[in-house]
């Protein structure tokens, strides 16, 4: 019994700090990100590229060989790996861009990736949205429904 609730205490004591220690990584990689790459770029910008970690270093080291960002070189990897695991890619798609360039005027891409709603579900929530401005067109409607209901249903 002992051995069982002192090695509770262990796993816990170690998840904790396991989850401090990403979080003060998260935390890093926001503050690098707002500082490096937001004296240039509005979040949007970064939002809507939705990419791998692959081309997350290729564009981080293009912005700093290329375009003259100020990254530290200890920075890079901690900002690269903040980007990847925060605007990772979005599923491949008909719907996707608009998805992209619509819905992200408002909301960042971990909302609409979390939300996990039934086709009636997403149905309202675009039509919501439309009634508060999205700039969502008749056209575009059923193709981002159709993207959004195929990629981030209810499980």
């Amino acid at each position: 019994m002992k051995t069982g609730c002192i090695l509770a205490i262990v796993v816990g004591g170690v998840l904790a700090a396991l989850t401090t220690v990403d979080a003060r990584q998260e935390e890093r990689g926001l503050r690098i990100l707002n500082t490096s790459c937001r004296s240039c770029h509005g979040v949007r910008r970064v939002q809507i590229q939705a990419m791998d970690a692959a081309g997350w270093t290729n564009t981080v080291r293009a912005m700093v060989d290329e375009q003259g960002a100020t990254v530290p070189e200890a920075d890079v990897p901690v900002l690269i790996d903040y980007l990847a695991r925060t605007y990772p890619p979005m599923p491949e798609g008909t719907g996707k861009e608009i998805v992209l360039n619509r819905c992200t005027v408002c909301h960042d891409l971990g909302v609409i990736r979390d939300a996990r709603k039934s086709r009636a579900d997403w149905e309202a929530t675009l039509t919501a949205m439309r009634t508060q401005g999205a700039a969502l067109n008749d056209e575009e409607f059923p193709v981002a429904l159709n993207y959004l209901t195929a990629n981030f249903a209810a499980r």
